[in-house]
């Protein structure tokens, strides 16, 4: 999920890209992304393990029907969840920053 961030974050500016590549080196960048990359690993696996309770519960053109709507759902989900995360920490960080500052 690094690259992904990096990507949205950063696009094609390299002085953006190489001030976000060296932003790994904090600590917390580097929990806030394995948290991000864990959640959506745990998303995709759970929504595995949907389809496959649906391919033993269902007709398959219910499978069929059903499937991308709950990939689809997963996803928004996952996404909504990731951008507010990242607004959190960023509120977070700042404020941490002016705490420091004396402000």
């Amino acid at each position: 999920m690094f690259y992904f961030g990096r990507h949205f974050e950063a696009g094609d500016d390299p002085a953006r890209r190489a001030q976000f590549d060296a932003s790994w080196q904090r600590p917390g960048v580097r929990a806030v992304h394995r948290r991000i990359t864990g959640v959506w690993g745990v998303a995709f696996v759970g929504e595995f393990a949907i389809r496959v309770a649906l391919i033993y519960t269902l007709s398959p053109a219910w499978v069929l029907v059903l499937s991308p709507l709950i990939l689809g759902a997963i996803t928004i989900g996952t996404l909504t969840w990731t951008f507010a995360y990242v607004r959190l920490v960023r509120r977070r960080a700042e404020a941490m920053r002016r705490q420091a500052a004396g402000t």
